[in-house]
Formats: structure tokens, sequence, C-alpha cells
């Protein structure tokens, strides 16, 4: 009998879709790679966005001039250095944030409302997970959602405490023709439009090397900023 039983339970093991081998009955959540990190009910990547196509495989415009006048989907470098990328990640206007393929496959842009729950998670140590704007709030997550030192933020990264592993990178941001800001903001889009009545302007979230906040606010869609995707 002792035999019997340990044959079946070696038969009632399964192999689940991310390759773990778990018995029936037994819930067990999505693997989590190396480069993303679970945030209460959310999965998002722990590094920004550095991609030169969609997930269809069609390219994203290089754009190493001004941006002003570009209504499709484009990127650019920080200050045209491809070397910056790799810290940093590409910085990509609205039009790329809102298109639907310009995260891997199973993953997103996030919109508003995910990024509105991450920082009422962050601020309230996961006591909230709200999709509704709280100032409160957002005036204490962005120490929680930085990464701590000044390898890459400058100095004093304040409240920088990297609490839930988000890791965020002061990537800065291009305004037209000029990058500005590496290392003193992190500016990231959501996939968000603003409002239909007014044009050209859709939501972004910020942090900064010398406060606490991670800001929510709209800039012009052909700025070009980092995107940090979110799992589906």
């Amino acid at each position: 009998m002792k035999y019997t039983l340990i044959i079946i339970a070696f038969f009632l093991m399964i192999q689940n879709s991310y390759g773990q081998i778990v018995p029936q009955g037994f819930l067990v959540g999505p693997e989590i790679a190396a480069d993303s990190v679970i945030i209460g009910t959310q999965i998002w990547k722990v590094k920004n966005l550095d991609v030169t196509t969609y997930n269809d495989a069609t390219s994203i415009t290089n754009v190493t001039g001004n941006l002003t006048s570009i209504t499709s989907g484009a990127y650019s470098n920080y200050n045209e250095d491809a070397a910056n990328a790799v810290t940093y990640g590409k910085l990509y206007n609205w039009y790329v944030a809102s298109s639907g393929k310009a995260c891997p496959v199973g993953w997103r842009v996030p919109s508003d409302a995910d990024w509105i729950i991450l920082t009422n998670y962050l601020a309230t140590n996961g006591a909230s997970s709200s999709s509704t704007a709280s100032t409160s709030n957002a005036s204490v997550a962005g120490g929680v959602a930085k990464e701590i030192g000044t390898t890459h933020w400058t100095t004093p990264n304040t409240s920088a405490s990297d609490a839930y592993g988000f890791t965020g990178l002061p990537g800065g941001w291009k305004d037209g023709s000029t990058s500005t800001y590496l290392g003193l903001r992190g500016q990231f889009w959501s996939s968000t439009d603003y409002s239909a009545t007014v044009a050209g302007a859709a939501i972004r979230f910020t942090l900064y090397y010398d406060s606490n906040d991670l800001i929510r606010a709209s800039d012009q869609k052909y700025f070009a900023f980092s995107i940090r995707c979110i799992k589906n």
C-alpha cells in the first residue's frame, strides 16, 4: 500500500506552462523572470524598455532630430547616444506607448489606472491597491519606487528605498530636440490619453532626484519618455 501511494502521487504531478512541476490541486503563481518583480497584484519589468521594433517585428522610427512634428511612433536615445540606452532604456514618444505593441507579447504599457494602483500600493506599504488617484500617496511613493544610491540618481536621491524592487531610473526625457534631466528625473508614459477635449496631451508619471514624489501629470505626445512594461 505504501508503494502504491507513492506511485499515485508521482503521476498526479503535472508540469505547468512555466515548466514547473507541481502537484494537482495546488495553485502556483506565474514564474517571475529575473527582469520582473511582483508588486501587489501587478508584475512589472524592472528595466526601462530598450527596443527598436514593435512586438510584431515592425520597426520603430529612430528620430535623431526634432520630434515636435512627429505624429507616429518614434524613439530617440538620450543625447543621441546609444550607450545611454544600455542603462536607462530608450526614450519613446506617446505614439509608441499607445500603439498596443511596444512591450513584449504578454506585456503592455501601463495605463493611467495601472500607475495609480502602483502609486497607492507603494505609498501605503501594500494596504491599498485603489485605482483612484491620491495626492497624499503621490507625495510619498516616489522614494519607494526609486533605485537606491547615487550611481544613477543625482545626490541626494531623496528617500530612495526601492522597497518593492521597482528600481526606478532617471532616464531623463527629450523635449522636441533637446535631451535633458538624465540623472534627475524618470519620466514614464502611460498608455492613456489625457482628455478627448485636450489635443496632443497624454498622462505620464515622474520620479525626482530631490523629492519623494511620484507625480501624475500630462505632457505633449511628441515628448520622448521612458516606458516601463507591466504584465497583462
